[in-house]
């Protein structure tokens, strides 16, 4: 943000392109949470251990419960109130879980701790060892501890099902890497004996943050997911629904007096709709007042050589096509207000890097096609602060720019310069 407020007080140059960002702060690992207590676990963990299968199914039978008494109760003509039907599901729901973990816990109790086998070596699993030995509670027990090699004998060997017996092993957990998981996963369901893998054994960070995702025919193990400003991103929809529909209602006369005018100036419709390329390469239908002449696409390539722009996009400055009503439009940007349906539509915000034809995507580096990873918007920060360089990476890198510091405000601040910038007619 400091740097983006410098660019838009023009005490710094339009940055070159910009490296790619740093990774993210990591993150602890749920894997690492192997044993109860073995670290702090975080809100957000137990918000999810709050809303398990085991929850959500407690919750769902003390509603039905709720409700299928509401309506006997009603139907019977009962005078119980409403509020204690709410206060008994309530409560059905604490009995529920209380009732689910208590019954986990006696059992656990019964069964007595599980008998662990670590295999591994070094940091990963002293670490599980010394988790385990400083947390009775947890429900495991360190039964032994041996190093890949002294494990790999004893399966060579065909002398798994005999150890685990003879050692009555419940859980293998692996802390290291240099096995074949899956034979040893295949040998461990044959004997009914759980087996848990530390992230180190999978080649991955301790820190790595790993879930698991059930679908109906397959499991998905992620082990990076890139934090999303979820809310941040609904209050800019939000805003942009707001906005531009408050646009097109109190805009619509003036959309009809435009309209008028570009009939007048030249024959055709009112309205140009082109294909424009979105947020990760999604095609899309772009409104816009008509300000060139019909066919105007099929004569774009016959003037390339007159490109006045350094790069991907198209810009020459006495274009050819431009109609005289065209050239008053594009000066005080007045043939882009119909783009406010796209955003009530979605497919672009009030604020984001300008959208570009497919012909124009064909010229792109690699590098550029970072600014294809946020919505398209009406203005940007290029807009309103390098509208008039022709160079294609200094518009790039101040999309790329925008995009690693976006926020609200300053979206705010952009809207607030277009202003200024609409006012004094430097479109072209």
């Amino acid at each position: 943000m400091g740097q983006i407020a410098n660019i838009l007080d023009a005490t710094l140059a339009p940055p070159a392109m910009l490296a790619s960002s740093t990774p993210p702060a990591q993150q602890e690992s749920r894997l690492a949470r192997l044993v109860p207590g073995s670290s702090q676990i975080s809100a957000d963990h137990r918000l999810r251990e709050w809303l398990s299968v085991e929850g959500v199914r407690s919750l769902s039978s003390s509603l039905c419960t709720t409700v299928v008494t509401g309506v006997v109760l009603h139907y019977s003509h009962s005078n119980v109130p409403n509020s204690l039907l709410l206060v008994a599901g309530f409560a059905t729901f604490c009995a529920l879980v209380a009732g689910r973990r208590m019954l986990a816990a006696i059992v656990g109790r019964l069964n007595g701790p599980r008998n662990v086998l670590v295999v591994g070596s070094g940091a990963a699993s002293q670490r599980i060892i010394g988790a385990v030995r400083r947390h009775p509670g947890s429900g495991r027990s360190i039964k032994q501890a041996l190093s890949v090699s002294q494990f790999q004998e004893i399966c060579d060997a065909r002398r798994f099902s005999t150890f685990v017996r003879e050692e009555f092993i419940d859980e293998v957990i692996i802390a290291t890497p240099g096995l074949d998981l899956a034979a040893v996963i295949g040998e461990a369901r044959h004997q009914r004996v759980d087996v848990t893998v530390l992230p180190e054994a999978l080649g991955l960070s301790a820190a790595e943050q790993i879930a698991i995702e059930n679908g109906e025919e397959t499991t998905l193990l992620s082990v990076h997911k890139e934090s999303v400003p979820s809310i941040k991103l609904i209050a800019k929809r939000a805003l942009d629904v707001l906005l531009s529909g408050i646009g097109l209602a109190a805009l619509l006369p003036l959309f009809v007096i435009i309209g008028f005018i570009v009939r007048l100036d030249s024959s055709g419709p009112a309205l140009y709709r082109c294909f424009r390329v979105g947020c990760k390469g999604r095609r899309f239908l772009c409104y816009k007042f008509r300000t060139m002449v019909l066919n105007a696409d099929f004569a774009k390539e016959g003037l390339r050589w007159r490109n006045e722009r350094v790069g991907a996009f198209f810009k020459i400055e006495d274009d050819p096509r431009v109609t005289r009503a065209g050239k008053f439009l594009r000066r005080y940007s007045l043939d882009e207000l119909p783009q406010l349906w796209n955003v009530l539509l979605g497919e672009m915000s009030l604020v984001g890097p300008r959208p570009h034809p497919p012909d124009d995507i064909n010229f792109y580096r690699i590098q550029d096609l970072q600014r294809l990873d946020f919505t398209p918007g009406i203005t940007g920060l290029w807009q309103v602060t390098a509208r008039q360089d022709p160079s294609f990476d200094t518009s790039v890198a101040l999309d790329v720019e925008y995009i690693k510091g976006w926020s609200l405000w300053l979206d705010f601040q952009i809207l607030y310069r277009t202003v200024g910038v609409v006012v004094r007619g430097s479109g072209s």
